[in-house]
């Protein structure tokens, strides 16, 4: 794992194994010289990252890299400065190591939040929830895992909700007969306003000319008027004059 200097940690072992722990120190210069070479603003995500940053290389890559930093330590003086030099390297080869499976994994979401996603997409109930009724639906408090979802998500939980509510109304307007105002009561809103405002805002036209440009439901065609059941028609004609 690669701990920050904010991080705690502390080593376990686990079925009565023997524990071997190796440790090496990096100066932040360092560790951002490498980062930044590679894409600017890597280092602050990993900075900021919400879970720890840890990883499982493979036993060789494990293996080779205590083989190679065990031949660095042997302190002999004539050979201080290459040593560094190696040291730096094999830190670099093995940072690289992480930074290709972090980068490969960062983008997943954590169980608790895919959970949360697949409610709010498909369940209306949730969908209109109040924010502590969906800070409920997890194990956070609602400003913690607003922060969270913002970290994820790439957008606040409020703009991700109206993203959806938006859509959920625009799909009643294009496929149902209901009234606008039912559809806005629908999608949570108390007024016909407050949703002909949002509406607008998100698709650059009000709720009415959207179900105009998008209806799929066909207006049903009004019945022909007839004449009562039995009753015959007079056929009028013209005499020649």
């Amino acid at each position: 794992c690669l701990l920050r200097p904010s991080d705690t940690h502390k080593l376990s072992r686990m079925n009565n194994e023997d524990l071997f722990s190796l440790s090496f120190s990096m100066s932040i210069e360092f560790l951002r010289s490498i980062v930044d070479s590679i894409h600017v603003g890597i280092y602050e995500d990993l900075e900021n990252s919400a879970t720890p940053l840890t990883f499982k290389p493979s036993k060789h890559a494990l293996e080779s890299l205590v083989s190679k930093m065990s031949s660095v330590q042997r302190f002999i003086p004539q050979q201080r400065t290459p040593n560094i030099i190696k040291a730096k390297l094999y830190l670099e080869e093995f940072f690289l190591l992480f930074l290709q499976n972090w980068i490969g994994t960062k983008n997943a979401f954590p169980v608790w939040l895919e959970a949360l996603l697949g409610k709010l997409n498909t369940s209306k109930e949730a969908l209109l929830s109040t924010p502590e009724e969906i800070a409920a639906l997890t194990p956070y408090s609602y400003s913690r895992m607003s922060a969270l979802f913002k970290q994820y998500v790439g957008e606040p939980l409020s703009q991700y909700l109206n993203r959806l509510k938006m859509n959920y109304g625009a799909d009643l307007l294009a496929n149902s007969s209901k009234s606008i105002l039912d559809i806005a009561l629908d999608c949570g809103y108390e007024s016909l306003s407050s949703f002909n405002h949002r509406f607008t805002a998100y698709f650059g036209c009000s709720p009415s000319e959207y179900r105009k440009q998008q209806r799929t439901v066909p207006i049903p065609p009004q019945k022909k008027r007839s004449g009562k059941k039995g009753e015959k028609t007079k056929k009028i004609t013209a005499e020649p004059l």
